[in-house]
């Protein structure tokens, strides 16, 4: 079974450069599709598909010191105690998305027909990876501060449940005697 797995994974991520050649590549033949709203989409879904395949860079930012393994619930054991965890990917997963295509518009649009040189476009894009880890580090460390008030409102609620279960059972065993 664990090669099946290891397969499907392989498979599913292969597709990954013919989609995205293929969703972005006809932007730069076709001058009709060089606009606002195809480049944001392009942008977005391209975003989204990194993001969906490869969870690991929503969440790289947040594995110290900000605790992303903190948001396990630690009183379920099945694949529910992850439930805030997977909260958290899809939400960051789908900010990030947003914000690459966000920077992938403002680096095509702005220097299209720039005259700078090739180290200084890098220099530029280097800046905007930079905007784009601090707008994905602020949002996560908000975002992981919610869901973990959420969490620790759950599992009050378990711990109140389960005393208020003793407290039964102890008063049932008091009076039995």
């Amino acid at each position: 079974m664990p090669f099946i797995d290891k397969l499907k994974k392989y498979l599913k991520k292969i597709w990954i450069p013919p989609v995205i050649l293929g969703i972005t590549v006809p932007i730069y033949y076709y001058e009709e599709l060089q606009n606002v709203y195809v480049i944001t989409l392009s942008s977005f879904m391209s975003g989204s598909l990194l993001m969906y395949l490869f969870p690991k860079f929503a969440t790289f930012l947040f594995e110290k010191p900000l605790y992303f393994e903190d948001l396990k619930d630690n009183f379920k054991i099945d694949e529910s105690s992850k439930k805030y965890q997977k909260y958290f990917i899809i939400s960051n997963g789908f900010f990030s998305s947003v914000l690459f295509a966000s920077m992938a518009n403002y680096f095509f649009f702005k220097y299209q027909e720039s005259k700078l040189n090739f180290l200084e476009l890098i220099g530029i894009l280097g800046g905007l990876l930079e905007i784009f880890k601090q707008g994905q580090n602020i949002f996560g460390e908000k975002l992981i501060q919610i869901l973990n008030h959420y969490k620790n409102k759950d599992q009050q609620k378990i711990i109140t449940t389960l005393n208020l279960k003793d407290l039964e059972s102890g008063i049932v065993n008091i009076i039995e005697v």
